[in-house]
C-alpha cells in the first residue's frame, strides 16, 4: 500500500513539528538551568563585591582615623600601664613634696557589655602643707587621661603654732578610664 503524497507530507510536517517541539523544550530547559546558574553566580559576585567595598571602606576609615585613635589611646589607660600609673601616682611626692600613698584600687564594670573601657577607681591619701596637697589635687585634675574626681576630703592634722607649718591630710578618690 502506498501512502498518498499529501499524507506523507503531513506526516513529515507533524514529525518535524514534534522534533522542533522536543528540541525547543530541550533548549528551554538548558537555557533555564543556565540562567539559574548565572543568577546564582551573579548574586555571589555581587555579595563578594559588596564585601570588598565594605572592606575597602573600613580600611580607608581605619587609615583616616589613625591619628585620632592614637590620640584617644593616650586618654585611656592601657592594661599593661596600670601598675606604672599607680607607681607614677605614688611618685608624685617628689613633685609635690607631699607624702602620697595609693590606698585602694578597684575596677568598676561599665554599664554596657559591649564597652571596651571600664573605670579604674583609685583612692589616694596625701599629707603635707596646704600648697603641697593642693598641688597634688591640681596634678590629678590635669592628668592626661579621662579622669573624673568623685571625692576630695581635707583634714587639718595639727595646729601650727607661730611660724610653724600646718599639715593637712587629703583623700582623693577618682576614676580613670582603662581598656578592658
Amino acid at each position: 500500500m502506498r501512502i498518498p503524497r499529501t499524507v506523507g507530507i503531513l506526516v513529515a510536517v507533524v514529525a518535524g513539528c514534534i522534533l522542533a517541539g522536543v528540541l525547543y523544550a530541550f533548549m528551554f530547559v538548558r537555557i533555564k538551568d543556565e540562567n539559574t546558574e548565572i543568577a546564582m553566580l551573579q548574586v555571589t559576585i555581587d555579595t563578594a563585591a559588596d564585601q570588598q567595598a565594605k572592606l575597602e571602606s573600613a580600611k580607608e576609615v581605619f587609615a583616616l582615623t589613625l591619628r585620632e585613635r592614637e590620640e584617644l589611646d593616650r586618654y585611656i589607660l592601657s592594661n599593661d600601664a596600670v601598675v606604672d600609673f599607680i607607681e607614677d601616682l605614688e611618685g608624685l611626692k617628689t613633685i609635690t613634696g607631699a607624702v602620697v600613698q595609693v590606698v585602694t584600687v578597684n575596677v568598676a564594670a561599665s554599664g554596657t557589655a559591649s564597652s571596651t573601657t571600664e573605670g579604674l577607681t583609685l583612692t589616694l591619701n596625701a599629707e603635707g602643707s596646704w600648697n603641697q596637697v593642693m598641688h597634688l589635687l591640681s596634678i590629678i585634675e590635669t592628668l592626661p587621661y579621662s579622669v573624673r574626681i568623685t571625692n576630695v576630703g581635707l583634714h587639718k592634722l595639727g595646729g601650727g603654732g607661730k611660724g610653724k607649718t600646718v599639715y593637712w591630710q587629703e583623700t582623693i578618690t577618682f576614676v580613670v578610664q582603662k581598656f578592658r
